[in-house]
């Protein structure tokens, strides 16, 4: 009985991660490639040791874009001329690139991109485009030096995405009987072989090679506002970690403006990883509301108990935001204590998670 692959009970990526370990040859024929999503199969395919006639990896795209769907004439069945070819591989290499250009510009995906290049122009992987009718087959054939099972299939609904690979639901199953796994081996190479069948491979590198994720060149003369591009970038890269990793409690999104969300998602993102940060806004910005929305973030996340220290005249202002924000819910536990207090009793307090020092 093949193996169900639904992404849910078991997934198509720890399928291949099983056997491509031991392969010599990875063939997939998909409608879709997500390029930033190779990653989760460019690792893998390093471990290929192949034989000298043929690249270890060969994909094969069907002319299929989720966004713009199928080509008209395409879908009417009508077959493919080497004008229409050229302008199908223009028309998807544009497509290529706007995957990159497109999202976060993450080092991941930069790495999996890189990668990637340089597996295209060193010849391990080979990538061609299916232009002589719409192709939106998924298979994913792994070749082995096994007497017993030399060829693994798996057919299915999966794309060559991360999606399609781990996260969204799909239903695939695995081909172990070998004349059924011979047989799509061979179907797979008749499309390959297909004149129409257009190679995109040093096409694409060159694209990833001139885009934000290429090698940087050398005695290139950058831009300015590139570079000011590239360090705002970095610089904010806390805020946008932070604005993911933390969620504000419903009754205090309603009160906090926007730039105040923002500052608090920062500062629990920097306590967190850093243990400790300095809330430095101008009078009249809030930075009581801010601090204590930050404690009340750190506490849901943590079950984190706070100490606020402060002046005298400021520790009834505190224990109003305090019981208001963040003693209300049942299991947390705050408390303040004046400046003037601190040597006498705070030795015999318990330990607190977070600590906000008012006008240190």
């Amino acid at each position: 009985m093949p193996t169900i692959i639904d992404n849910v009970e078991v997934r198509l990526l720890d399928q291949l991660s099983a056997f491509i370990g031991s392969a010599y040859q990875v063939k997939a024929c998909i409608g879709f490639l997500n390029l930033k999503g190779w990653r989760a199969l460019g690792g893998l395919i390093e471990s290929l040791v192949p034989y000298p006639q043929d690249p270890p990896c060969k994909v094969l795209i069907g002319i299929v874009d989720i966004e713009r769907g199928i080509d008209p004439a395409l879908a009417a069945g009508h077959r493919t001329d080497g004008e229409q070819a050229r302008h199908y591989r223009k028309t998807m290499l544009e497509l290529l690139c706007q995957q990159i250009t497109r999202g976060i510009p993450t080092e991941s995906a930069q790495s999996a991109l890189r990668m990637l290049s340089a597996q295209l122009r060193s010849g391990t992987v080979q990538i061609k485009l299916h232009t002589r009718y719409p192709l939106h087959a998924k298979l994913y054939l792994i070749k082995r030096p096994d007497h017993i099972t030399p060829r693994i299939g798996f057919v299915g609904s999966s794309n060559l995405t991360y999606a399609g690979l781990y996260e969204q639901g799909e239903l695939n199953v695995d081909v172990v009987e070998q004349d059924a796994a011979e047989k799509l081996d061979h179907w797979f190479d008749q499309r390959w072989n297909d004149p129409f069948s257009l190679d995109i491979s040093l096409d694409l590198a060159d694209i990833i090679d001139q885009s934000w994720a290429g090698e940087p060149i050398e005695k290139i003369e950058h831009l300015p506002y590139l570079i000011y591009l590239k360090v705002a970038y970095h610089l904010s890269e806390n805020a946008r970690l932070g604005q993911r990793e933390f969620e504000i409690p419903p009754d205090l999104r309603r009160i906090l403006l926007d730039f105040q969300i923002a500052a608090v998602q920062l500062a629990a993102k920097l306590v967190k990883h850093n243990g400790g940060v300095i809330l430095a806004d101008v009078v009249g910005l809030g930075k009581t509301l801010m601090a204590t929305a930050v404690a009340r973030v750190l506490h849901e996340h943590t079950s984190s108990s706070t100490l606020v220290i402060c002046p005298p005249k400021l520790q009834q202002m505190w224990d109003e935001h305090l019981d208001r924000y963040l003693r209300h819910p049942a299991s947390a536990h705050a408390r303040t204590l004046s400046i003037g207090q601190v040597e006498r009793e705070l030795g015999s307090l318990r330990r607190f998670h977070t600590l906000i020092n008012d006008e240190s």
